[in-house]
């Protein structure tokens, strides 16, 4: 049925066309518009109204019926059955429910409506035909409103639930507003600020706590009243009393979390010291550490450090210098094996029994000690064919269980003690066989006339120059002796006193002179020759070097000593005219109890120690002196060697 738009007498004659232009507007209006007759039964509807309602217009209008799931309730969830007739009811008494409630299962399944009536009079009478209703879609603002009250009512269960879950906190907290006064306490801050139940609320903070006024604590909270940025501290508010004092800046003033860290700060001091105590600990054991690699590096005898296994693990500069001297480069670690191989190169035992990492170490493994008498010796050749006798000895290493955890083996070089050993001994053997020599003259001679007095004949003359002469010899080579080993102390017992070296020379002369029927030459300087010299130690060199060149020279032959003033010193020369000396024994001339080889006496005989030309240099080296030799080019031999002058006395001395 279409709806009837009552129009006065004067706007009749252009009906069709208005008619035409209101239902134009009525159909694109977006406002959802539905138009009911007087029983409130819709008419007519346009298609945003439609949209809202989620109906088709058969089904708002007839003949169809709306879905069984589409209802319409108020505000209040109430059903409303003949929502349209209600309005019309309400609006004839201006009391019409402004909310409607759509359900349905098509569109977005719900809508809120707001609803409002407009009746449509007639023209000529007042009682109105038919009522036109406004539909607007207020469903978002409605949900809107739904999730504000639900918002509101969860915070306030929230607001409910987190002042129990801060009064259940183990941790001081508190609100101050602006002013400085509390305005909220959880339970830990009242049992611990409060413990008499004094009120805090309300108060001001130096009220409650004078003690923290012009401290950190009150510093912190005015600056973060003034600076709204969070800020923690820590203070300690009374002696072994430490707080942690976090501030935020809140809406009204400022939230503070107060928690007590004195154990913490004890907790954290005891362990600060324990740390301390540690690196001092550690400090002092990298100290023993780095003493203990100094000592090993700095030990002069080969070290060599072994695992468990044999495996050598370390050596000092002594043992890399002695590999080095034999050629070779230690690169460790290195395997048993291959450590014991690398030393029977070098070792002269063919079975390699005394090499370091063969019988010694395995040893030292099984927990021996190789000290005293249970060190062993290894002989090893070097490149240039030199024997170096290395005596070794080690000790296991012991961890903290006693267990051998590895092994050390010192290696030291005896060479010189075992070539003294063997020169003292050939040495002795030396002596020995020289003092036989004119021992056995005298026991020869004093047989022979012990005979002859037993037979009663007279005892020749000559049998007594004999023993005299022998009994000479042998003080002189005990004189030697003695004198060689005072020599070795630097203890001669000079007696240096000023004296001229032309008078020392000439008595040096006379002495040898009444040996020998031989010329001997003398030529000393016109003017005096002072030095300041043991007189008899200097005439004793003269006369050694007076004697050898006698002894080595042909019996025809004279003997020539020179005293010359050169620059700083006195010199004396030798001169003869022998054979001279081989050059392989040159740099050994001055050596104890060295005797050239095929140096036999050409006159006189043959007999000493090899010590006269060691003392020489030994008594001339005590007089500031030098001392040399070196053969002529026309034959012979030159013995020099120089003394100081003597240094004259200042004025003012």
């Amino acid at each position: 049925m279409e709806p009837t738009f009552p129009l006065s007498p004067a706007r009749r004659s252009r009906a069709p066309g208005s008619l035409t232009i209101y239902r134009s507007l009525f159909e694109r209006a977006t406002l959802g518009m539905v138009m009911v007759d007087a029983r409130g039964a819709p008419i007519r509807a346009n298609a945003a109204a439609l949209q809202l309602l989620a109906l088709t217009l058969p089904q708002l209008c007839g003949p169809e019926s709306p879905p069984a799931d589409w209802r319409v309730e108020n505000k209040d969830g109430k059903l409303l059955t003949e929502p349209f007739r209600a309005v019309v009811g309400a609006a004839a008494s201006q009391d019409i429910a402004p909310l409607w409630h759509v359900l349905s299962a098509g569109g977005d399944g719900e809508r809120w409506l707001y609803v409002t009536a407009s009746p449509v009079h007639h023209a000529q009478r007042r009682a109105h035909a038919h009522t036109l209703i406004s539909l607007t879609d207020v469903t978002e603002g409605m949900r809107r409103r739904q999730a504000l009250v639900s918002v509101a009512e969860q915070s306030t269960g929230e607001l409910t639930a987190l002042r129990a879950a801060l009064d259940r906190m183990t941790d001081a907290f508190v609100v101050l507003d602006y002013s400085g006064r509390f305005t909220y306490v959880n339970a830990r801050a009242h049992e611990q600020f409060a413990p008499g139940g004094e009120q805090m609320l309300g108060r001001p903070f130096w009220e409650v706590f004078p003690i923290l006024v012009g401290t950190p604590m009150e510093l912190e909270f005015q600056r973060v009243m003034h600076d709204p940025s969070p800020g923690t501290i820590e203070t300690e508010v009374a002696e072994g009393l430490w707080l942690e004092v976090r501030s935020y800046p809140a809406q009204d003033g400022i939230s503070v979390y107060i928690r007590d860290i004195s154990e913490h700060k004890r907790t954290v001091a005891e362990l600060d010291a324990a740390l301390a105590r540690e690196r001092e600990a550690h400090g002092e054991a990298e100290d023993r550490a780095q003493q203990l690699d100094t000592i090993f590096e700095a030990v002069s005898d080969a070290l060599v450090v072994f695992g468990a296994d044999g495996s050598a693990l370390r050596a000092n500069r002594a043992m890399r210098g002695l590999m080095a001297l034999l050629g070779e480069r230690l690169s460790l670690p290195m395997s048993a094996a291959d450590f014991d191989a690398q030393m029977r190169r070098f070792s002269t035992d063919d079975a390699g029994q005394s090499s370091m990492a063969g019988r010694p170490l395995r040893r030292i493994l099984r927990g021996e000690s190789l000290t005293g008498e249970q060190t062993l010796d290894l002989v090893v050749r070097t490149p240039a064919e030199r024997q170096l006798h290395l005596n070794i000895s080690g000790a296991p290493i012991r961890g903290s269980d006693g267990a051998i955890v590895g092994a050390v083996e010192s290696l030291r070089d005896v060479t010189a003690n075992r070539e003294a050993e063997q020169e003292r001994s050939q040495t002795l053997s030396m002596v020995a066989h020289e003092l036989r020599t004119p021992l056995t003259a005298i026991k020869l001679s004093l047989d022979l006339s012990l005979r002859r007095v037993q037979r009663h004949i007279p005892i020749e003359p000559s049998a007594f120059t004999v023993a005299l002469t022998s009994c000479l010899q042998l003080e002189r080579m005990v004189t030697d002796l003695v004198d060689a080993a005072r020599a070795e102390r630097q203890n001669l017992g000079l007696a240096p006193e000023l004296c001229d070296a032309r008078e020392i020379a000439a008595q040096a002369v006379a002495e040898q002179q009444t040996t020998t029927q031989r010329a001997i030459l003398i030529a000393t300087p016109l003017t005096p020759a002072p030095i300041v010299a043991d007189a008899t130690r200097i005439r004793q060199v003269l006369s050694n070097l007076l004697s050898n060149a006698l002894k080595y020279s042909p019996p025809e032959s004279s003997v020539a000593l020179q005293v010359e003033l050169r620059e700083e010193s006195v010199w004396f020369g030798v001169r003869d005219d022998g054979p001279g000396v081989g050059v392989e024994a040159v740099p050994h001339l001055f050596e104890a109890f060295y005797r050239a080889p095929n140096a036999g006496s050409l006159s006189g005989p043959n007999v000493g120690l090899g010590l006269g030309l060691y003392l020489c240099k030994r008594i001339v080296d005590q007089h500031g002196g030098q001392i040399g030799m070196q053969n002529r080019p026309q034959g012979g031999s030159l013995f020099w060697f120089s003394i100081p002058f003597a240094q004259p006395e200042s004025d003012g001395a």
